[in-house]
Protein backbone atom coordinates (compact mmCIF):
# COMPACT_ATOMS: atom_id res chain seq x y z
CA UNK A 1 0.00 0.00 0.00
CA UNK A 2 1.45 2.86 -1.23
CA UNK A 3 1.95 6.39 1.51
CA UNK A 4 -0.49 8.70 1.57
CA UNK A 5 1.43 12.54 0.01
CA UNK A 6 1.87 15.00 2.99
CA UNK A 7 -0.34 18.15 1.74
CA UNK A 8 -1.83 21.47 3.27
CA UNK A 9 -0.12 22.76 6.63
CA UNK A 10 1.77 19.05 6.61
CA UNK A 11 3.35 20.03 3.89
CA UNK A 12 4.25 23.83 5.12
CA UNK A 13 5.76 22.20 7.94
CA UNK A 14 8.03 20.05 6.32
CA UNK A 15 9.44 22.55 3.93
CA UNK A 16 9.95 24.41 7.14
CA UNK A 17 11.96 21.40 8.73
CA UNK A 18 14.04 21.73 5.19
CA UNK A 19 14.65 24.88 5.80
CA UNK A 20 15.44 24.59 9.72
CA UNK A 21 17.30 21.83 8.83
CA UNK A 22 19.80 24.02 6.15
CA UNK A 23 19.60 26.71 9.04
CA UNK A 24 21.69 24.36 11.01
CA UNK A 25 24.18 23.63 8.64
CA UNK A 26 25.03 26.87 8.00
CA UNK A 27 25.56 27.87 11.85
CA UNK A 28 27.55 24.36 11.55
CA UNK A 29 29.46 25.33 8.36
CA UNK A 30 29.42 28.75 7.90
CA UNK A 31 28.14 28.39 4.85
CA UNK A 32 24.76 26.33 3.33
CA UNK A 33 24.03 25.92 -0.68
CA UNK A 34 19.80 25.34 -0.20
CA UNK A 35 19.63 24.08 -3.71
CA UNK A 36 22.02 21.74 -3.26
CA UNK A 37 21.17 19.96 -0.15
CA UNK A 38 17.60 19.96 -0.75
CA UNK A 39 18.58 18.14 -4.00
CA UNK A 40 21.06 15.71 -1.87
CA UNK A 41 18.28 14.56 0.35
CA UNK A 42 15.63 14.16 -2.51
CA UNK A 43 18.29 11.96 -4.21
CA UNK A 44 18.19 9.81 -0.84
CA UNK A 45 14.85 10.08 -0.07
CA UNK A 46 12.49 10.90 -2.39
CA UNK A 47 10.29 13.13 -1.48
CA UNK A 48 9.41 14.89 -4.60
CA UNK A 49 9.29 13.85 -8.77
CA UNK A 50 12.42 14.58 -10.39
CA UNK A 51 9.87 17.28 -12.19
CA UNK A 52 8.98 18.52 -8.82
CA UNK A 53 12.37 19.23 -7.38
CA UNK A 54 12.94 22.94 -8.71
CA UNK A 55 9.88 23.61 -7.01
CA UNK A 56 10.68 22.12 -3.98
CA UNK A 57 14.32 24.05 -3.61
CA UNK A 58 12.39 27.06 -4.10
CA UNK A 59 9.74 26.05 -1.83
CA UNK A 60 12.46 25.54 0.88
CA UNK A 61 14.63 28.58 -0.05
CA UNK A 62 11.45 31.12 0.61
CA UNK A 63 11.31 29.41 3.92
CA UNK A 64 14.79 29.58 4.66
CA UNK A 65 14.83 33.37 3.46
CA UNK A 66 12.24 34.42 5.37
CA UNK A 67 13.61 32.25 8.88
CA UNK A 68 16.82 34.03 8.45
CA UNK A 69 15.26 37.43 7.99
CA UNK A 70 12.24 36.39 11.25
CA UNK A 71 12.46 39.54 13.70
CA UNK A 72 10.10 38.61 16.57
CA UNK A 73 11.60 35.60 18.55
CA UNK A 74 8.53 34.79 20.60
CA UNK A 75 5.05 35.05 21.10
CA UNK A 76 2.95 35.23 23.83
CA UNK A 77 1.56 31.40 24.28
CA UNK A 78 -1.61 32.20 25.89
CA UNK A 79 -3.05 34.85 23.52
CA UNK A 80 -2.04 32.47 20.82
CA UNK A 81 -3.94 29.46 22.20
CA UNK A 82 -6.82 31.89 22.61
CA UNK A 83 -6.20 32.72 19.01
CA UNK A 84 -6.53 29.39 18.00
CA UNK A 85 -9.04 28.49 19.65
CA UNK A 86 -11.23 31.08 17.92
CA UNK A 87 -13.58 30.03 15.11
CA UNK A 88 -12.71 31.29 11.46
CA UNK A 89 -17.09 32.96 11.43
CA UNK A 90 -16.00 34.78 14.60
CA UNK A 91 -12.91 36.03 13.59
CA UNK A 92 -14.71 37.23 10.20
CA UNK A 93 -17.40 38.99 12.32
CA UNK A 94 -14.79 40.53 14.03
CA UNK A 95 -12.72 41.65 11.15
CA UNK A 96 -15.93 42.92 9.28
CA UNK A 97 -16.83 44.92 12.81
CA UNK A 98 -13.38 46.89 12.72
CA UNK A 99 -13.57 47.36 9.19
CA UNK A 100 -16.76 48.89 9.61
CA UNK A 101 -15.41 50.94 12.26
CA UNK A 102 -13.21 52.17 10.04
CA UNK A 103 -15.42 53.57 7.41
CA UNK A 104 -15.47 50.89 5.31
CA UNK A 105 -19.35 49.93 4.47
CA UNK A 106 -19.40 47.43 1.72
CA UNK A 107 -19.68 43.70 2.95
CA UNK A 108 -18.26 40.82 1.89
CA UNK A 109 -20.56 38.15 0.13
Amino acid sequence: MALKEITGQRLRLAIIYLADYCIALKKERGFVNVGTEIRYINDNFRLVSPREIEGLVNDVQRFYEAIEAQEVTSINRFNWYEFKSTSVKAALRELIDRLFSLGFTSQPN
